[in-house]
């Protein structure tokens, strides 16, 4: 079963990933998550050398409820509760169980997954749904043989394929591509350089093995 690090970039919209933004030396930590019918809480532990900023600009954020539950001078424990739970929403639809705890830093979410093809495949098709920018740094325990791409990027390659994108000169431009599947140029660009990637590292860590 494959085991995977995935990075996923937070839109400007997302609160933490604001936040993490905006003080990139301090350390974010979900210990816990949990969704529900209305949002989602979250336990949530943040290091920094002056955590008082970080704080105050937590309290402030468009969240439901949001309580300090403990602090020191360099780190403080914090539960909150959303009313979007993005993340969380596409875990729970895919059925992909998250490891915590897990870190966030300056806008990515870090996630390490063991998880079946079937199940990765469902929740990267979760988070091109909501139009979520991330990467496969390292997938581990997965054959070329097998089909390590979702249902959508398999069906965009061959797409690509077939119009002549990936021919040398190309018969078919990116323009060209998008037209054709009637996909945004910069969406279909990021769904490209997702599937590029994934096939790639999963042919590195097939011959390493």
């Amino acid at each position: 079963m494959p085991r995977v690090e995935l990075v996923i970039t937070l839109p400007s919209a997302a609160w933490i990933g604001e936040i993490s933004r905006r003080y990139p030396d301090a350390q974010f930590r979900v210990l816990s998550a949990l969704p529900d019918a209305d949002g989602g809480t979250g336990l949530l532990e943040v290091g920094a050398a002056d955590p008082a900023p970080v704080l105050a600009d937590i309290l402030d954020a468009d969240l439901r409820d949001v309580s300090v539950l403990a602090r020191t001078d360099a780190d403080a424990l914090v539960q909150f509760e959303t009313a979007s739970p993005m993340l969380l929403r596409a875990v729970q639809s895919s059925g992909v169980p998250v490891q915590f705890p897990f870190e966030i830093s300056e806008g990515e979410v870090h996630w390490e997954l063991t998880v079946s093809h079937d199940r990765l495949s469902a929740l990267r098709s979760e988070l091109d749904d909501r139009g979520l920018d991330y990467r496969l740094d390292r997938v581990r325990g997965a054959n070329v043989d097998d089909d390590v791409l979702t249902v959508h990027q398999r069906e965009v390659l061959e797409a690509a394929i077939g119009a002549g994108y990936y021919e040398q000169p190309r018969d078919a431009s990116l323009t060209d591509l998008a037209a054709e599947l009637e996909m945004a140029e910069s969406t279909l660009s990021g769904v490209l350089r997702r599937t590029e990637a994934t096939l790639a590292q999963a042919s590195v860590d097939d011959g390493t093995r």
